[in-house]
């Protein structure tokens, strides 16, 4: 270890280990990386271009390409078919990286195959670069960190991380913004309003209303003051906007907010939030909102920033009253970091919203 932090003071001569559990694996991995291309530097890899996800049976050029990627790292694959020689292959390659191990070639497989090792070194020296800004900078307080490539939530507390969860974000044409914001309220039981891109583009798609999405939601139109009215008294965006009326959600089980929610000082419209939908967190690809981010475990969230239990936070919910509590300001982070460690190894994720100068 000794000698591997002094090649990364030459490597980082700026470095401050202001957290070392979050950032030794990453500079571990840079490290070793950057020694391995300076002793021998890797040929230009094989580029898999997009298309459909490849498995077995598959066939065509994107195959030959395939196994011609996987013999460079060292894995035997046939020539010019996807047998089961090739996803025995694609096995061994997604389990050495740390990745779903289903032989099949998807984009976050195929976005780790096209990784070169100066993709990988270029990618963690700026996240290490971030991660370290960061860190130190918010070391004395409590933070959150929403890692969009990766899915995931992490709460800290004087440098060290407290809480983990997964999290849905927006899809690729609704993204989650980059952002530095902070906490400024938690609502229990909240009613929801569609946000603007929710209106536009879904409700008022082709810009009239469309009373079958009204209905699925559950929504309401109300007044300034809260009062119902009648829906065929809108047709179009401008006509909401213009009298000062609300789509409005009730809340409960059936909410799209789910039972808590976190509101944020941005300028966005983003918050986080609990969700209707909690089988959603069960999948690996989860770029599924319209830009919010769905928190799986918003109890023990809740119950962090406000210095309760989960199960305070669970009795506080039960009246099903709305109720919006004042807490700390607590500064909150949406982060585009792709690499992850994950049991000692250095996962990368796919680039969900091609932010990052790497092959595709």
């Amino acid at each position: 270890m000794r000698r591997l932090l002094l090649a990364a003071w030459i490597l980082i001569p700026c470095a401050v280990f202001a957290s070392p559990t979050e950032l030794i694996p990453i500079l571990e991995t840079l490290v070793n990386l950057s020694t391995r291309e300076a002793r021998s530097p890797e040929a230009t890899p094989t580029n898999i271009p997009p298309g459909l996800t490849l498995r077995l049976g598959s066939k065509g050029k994107r195959v030959t390409q395939l196994n011609n990627r996987l013999a460079e790292l060292g894995f035997k694959a046939s020539g010019e078919h996807f047998d089961a020689l090739t996803d025995a292959a694609v096995r061994s390659y997604q389990q050495s990286v740390g990745i779903t191990v289903d032989g099949r070639v998807d984009e976050q497989t195929r976005f780790n195959l096209n990784l070169s090792n100066r993709d990988k070194i270029a990618l963690l020296r700026a996240q290490f670069d971030e991660m370290e800004g960061l860190l130190a900078a918010n070391a004395d307080g409590r933070f959150v960190v929403v890692n969009l490539p990766v899915f995931s939530l992490q709460a800290f507390d004087k440098g060290k991380r407290v809480l983990e969860s997964r999290v849905v974000i927006g899809s690729p044409a609704r993204p989650t913004p980059l952002m530095k914001t902070s906490l400024t309220g938690i609502v229990l039981n909240p009613p929801w309003a569609p946000p603007p891109t929710i209106l536009a583009k879904d409700i008022f798609r082709g810009g009239e209303i469309n009373p079958r999405t009204v209905s699925r939601l559950g929504l309401k139109l109300i007044d300034a003051s809260g009062k119902p009215v009648p829906l065929d008294a809108i047709s179009t965006q401008s006509d909401l906007d213009a009298n000062d009326y609300r789509l409005m959600q009730a809340p409960g089980d059936k909410n799209a907010l789910g039972r808590l929610k976190f509101d944020l000082d941005n300028p966005f419209g983003v918050y986080l939030h609990d969700t209707n939908h909690r089988d959603l967190f069960q999948k690996d690809f989860r770029a599924l909102s319209s830009g919010c981010v769905r928190v799986d475990r918003f109890r023990e969230l809740a119950a962090w920033m406000l210095g309760n239990t989960p199960g305070e936070v669970d009795q506080a919910l039960l009246n099903h009253r709305t109720r919006r509590l004042n807490v700390e300001k607590i500064p909150v982070f949406t982060v585009y970091w792709p690499a992850e460690s994950v049991g000692g190894l250095v996962v990368f994720h796919r680039d969900i919203y091609d932010r990052l100068r790497s092959p595709h």
